[in-house]
């Protein structure tokens, strides 16, 4: 298995565990770990450019509350870059 492999499962992996941490974090947080999940999302979408991450972007943005999506740029300007 080659480096970019093991990173693409790396970050896959990630998404399933901020799903999981959105779920049953604190209420307070959950804007800034959607938002955080979104970032990862679009990166991931970036990167693998698949049909598969563009309906999974589509499905987290849909599934966000509005005033959590008006939190989005704001988040991504403080967000650290996600390598690949």
């Amino acid at each position: 298995m080659n480096d970019e492999t093991k990173r693409l499962k790396e970050l896959r992996r990630a998404r399933t565990r901020m799903k999981r941490q959105l779920e049953t974090c604190p209420e307070e947080l959950k804007p800034l770990n959607a938002c955080m999940l979104i970032i990862l999302q679009e990166r991931m979408v970036e990167v693998l450019g698949t049909i598969e991450e563009r309906v999974e972007l589509e499905n987290l943005r849909k599934a966000m509350r509005p005033e959590w999506l008006a939190l989005l740029p704001q988040i991504k300007a403080m967000a650290p870059p996600i390598p690949v």
